[in-house]
């Protein structure tokens, strides 16, 4: 009897731990219909079990089926959600409708826990639709879209209802290989999350935001992806880029930032990544930037909680924000786009360029809508002409209508007249026009202005040969010199075509070891690179070496006035390198001590010397024969007042010096107070030179007969001398 006993306990202990063994892994099979609480589409048969302890299920979908699990009511739960755990290319399907709940709780916090993965190894497919209802995560537990590793490809869209907490990384960490991936789309949901996060190695996240609100406590870029926020609204805790490559791109919507960290470094280093970030770069540029509309537009940033008078925010310095971060716990940024989808975009030369070509061409797109079948262009050099010129009055503004190819990918293109002046500021404005309408429609564009910092001397870019490049380079030197046109690409690539290749060989007879060897130019009429006729103080030319050079070669330019006055300048250490450098001389060094007459200029030559015996041939490779204006060469002779280096001094200067200190604050209470200490002495000049401090330091005035008495600024008289 006990024996009989014990036996049938024993069967059923084992049968129950036979079942807690496969109730590990819940696969659906979807036979029977699309019901995730009939046990009969599930195996082994029966309702996923959740919870954290060893009878809760891990539940495995597949592609491939006849049916997919929807959940249309509270209760459903699981350990953990696996959507596409086998690489057979099929996709695997979970819907969650209004009404619908699932509970995952893996109790899980390790990291890549996996909690939640869509797409789980290379070849598999998921996708977790929500079209209401609700998913609740626990805190640390990962919902990955896009398996981590060699993962698969995994799609989370949020048409309705509520992701609440965990952590959602899209990709999973570490993802990579070609079939990795993932795409979050939100379209009238909200994702509540404790972290979201771009986590894949290979940038094939993408999460676009169309409606609805994603909410986060940090949000990131941890190795790449893109962000196309739509429209909508996220709201972050803390932000950062953390890779070397995510785009957030803006086109609606808004994006909300809070400082909720307040005495860390964690906050500060945030903001600094969304200041630094902004309007970067363009859309297909592989570094972390945040634009609008692919890069066609700026984006805006505004702040609460500080107190910005004047200037561009943008330009905040670093300290600056790591000290407000650790004082105002009320600080909150926000970032939207500033872009009016009608309107030309992307100026080449960008917006207050300094440093454009003499022969600019000016670049752009056309209008992002696609509506506008010509362009009005209007070009000069005054801000108010080209801001107010119209049809009716173009006011002296250079106009031309362009028609738009709108089946052309091509960016918009229009030369001005040049050369343009050295120096001198040009401003210019595409309007989109769209004959169709009647009367035509006219979208105003922006004045966009850029400026010219160098002329070109010489670019060695119209010699159809090296015969006619030596007749106005006329090689010249101790022994056998000469001067070749060679194309850029045989040193290495540059800016032109073209290059000019001076070959000097040494002298090695009688007179000993010195020589050397140069390239003259004679100009047909005296240039005028004075003062008083041009602001370019700086003459520049860019030169490439030889590994077979000698170390001790030295290399000149040389300046000849029309009245036969001349100087020379070297540079030492460049006969070797092999990458295109620029060797700037000042061209004040040319007259002092005085020599040559820089309103006379007659001739210029660029040579090679040595004062010892070296190899038989020494090449020296020239280009870009330029003057620039000092203030305007990289490194040099900054103006005093350009404290952003664009080579104008504009209101974003004046911002800076806002911005980094207390100059033109306002709605300062300031008290007057007397001085510590009274002056030393004090001349009022009230008809004699008496001290007036009470020093006696009284002063006399010589030749009383020659100066004169007027009144005085307080109305005193006589009160001035």
């Amino acid at each position: 009897m006990y024996r009989k006993t014990f036996f049938l306990v024993c069967c059923f202990v084992l049968a129950c731990m036979a079942g807690s063994a496969s109730a590990a892994n819940r696969v659906w099979e979807g036979n029977v219909d699309t019901d995730w609480f009939n046990g009969d589409n599930w195996a082994p048969v029966g309702v996923p079990v959740g919870g954290t302890g060893a009878f809760a299920d891990t539940v495995i979908i597949n592609g491939g089926k006849s049916f997919y699990p929807v959940i249309d009511a509270a209760g459903a739960v699981c350990k953990k959600l696996h959507l596409g755990t086998v690489a057979d290319g099929n996709e695997a399907y979970l819907t969650i409708e209004t009404g619908g709940e699932l509970t995952v709780n893996s109790g899980d916090t390790a990291t890549e826990n996996q909690t939640i993965c869509l797409g789980k190894v290379a070849g598999a497919y998921g996708t977790l639709t929500m079209n209401g209802g609700q998913i609740n995560m626990v805190i640390g537990e990962e919902c990955e879209v896009g398996g981590r590793g060699l993962g698969g490809f995994g799609t989370y869209n949020v048409y309705g209802g509520l992701h609440k907490g965990g952590n959602i990384s899209v990709p999973g960490y570490g993802a990579g290989g070609t079939s990795c991936g993932g795409v979050v789309n939100l379209d009238g949901g909200v994702i509540d999350s404790n972290q979201f996060v771009w986590a894949t190695d290979t940038k094939t996240g993408t999460v676009n935001i169309y409606s609805g609100t994603l909410y986060t406590d940090f949000l990131g870029f941890n190795s790449g992806g893109y962000c196309n926020l739509y429209g909508g609204m996220i709201d972050s805790n803390d932000y950062k880029m953390m890779s070397n490559y995510g785009l957030f791109d803006i086109y609606d919507g808004i994006w909300y930032n809070h400082s909720q960290k307040p005495g860390t470094e964690f906050g500060h280093r945030a903001t600094y990544d969304v200041r630094y970030y902004c309007n970067q770069r363009s859309a297909t540029d592989p570094d972390p930037s945040i634009v609008a509309y692919g890069g066609r537009g700026p984006v805006s940033i505004e702040w609460e909680g500080w107190d910005l008078p004047f200037g561009d925010p943008n330009r905040v310095a670093e300290s600056e924000l790591r000290n407000l971060y650790l004082t105002d716990p009320n600080f909150v940024w926000w970032v939207r786009a500033d872009f009016n989808s009608n309107l030309a975009y992307w100026p080449e030369p960008v917006d207050g360029f300094g440093a454009a070509d003499p022969d600019q061409e000016l670049h752009w797109s056309p209008s992002y809508t696609g509506n506008a079948t010509h362009h009005d262009i209007y070009f000069g050099t005054s801000l108010s002409d080209v801001t107010d010129a119209n049809l009716a009055d173009p006011g002296g503004v250079y106009y031309t209508r362009q028609t738009v190819d709108n089946n052309s990918i091509a960016r918009s293109v229009y030369s001005p007249s040049g050369p343009h002046t050295l120096g001198g500021v040009y401003y210019w404005r595409i309007d989109e026009v769209n004959e169709a309408d009647e009367p035509e429609t006219i979208w105003k564009g922006t004045v966009w202005t850029f400026s010219i910092s160098y002329v070109i001397l010489e670019d060695f870019e119209s010699y159809a040969s090296s015969a006619a490049l030596a007749l106005s380079w006329v090689p010249t030197g101790s022994s056998s010199t000469a001067a070749y046109l060679v194309p850029v690409s045989t040193p290495g690539p540059y800016l032109g075509e073209q290059s000019m290749l001076l070959r000097a060989y040494t002298n090695i007879g009688t007179v000993g070891p010195v020589w050397w060897g140069e390239a003259r130019h004679t100009f047909a009429a005296d240039q005028k690179w004075d003062p008083a006729n041009t602001d370019a103080r700086l003459l520049a030319f860019s030169v490439y070496g030889t590994a077979t050079n000698s170390a001790t070669i030295d290399i000149y330019v040389k300046l000849k006035d029309s009245l036969g006055n001349e100087a020379v300048r070297y540079v030492s250490g460049l006969a070797q390198t092999l990458a295109w450098t620029e060797v700037l001389f000042d061209l004040d060094a040319f007259t002092s001590p005085a020599v040559v007459d820089l309103s006379k200029v007659k001739q210029i030559a660029i040579g090679v010397k040595s004062d010892v015996k070296t190899a038989l041939k020494t090449d020296v490779f020239v280009e870009n024969v330029r003057l620039y204006l000092a203030d305007c060469y990289p490194n040099y002779l900054w103006g005093n007042t350009d404290f952003n280096r664009d080579c104008i001094t504009n209101m974003s200067d004046v911002g800076i010096l806002v911005t980094t200190g207390n100059w033109l604050m306002s709605n300062w209470d300031v008290t007057p107070a007397a001085p510590a200490v009274g002056p030393v002495l004090k001349y009022e000049f009230n008809g004699d030179a008496n001290d007036s401090s009470g020093n006696g330091y009284n002063a006399t005035i010589y030749d009383d007969d020659g100066i004169q008495w007027e009144a005085g600024h307080l109305g005193e008289n006589p009160g001035a001398l």
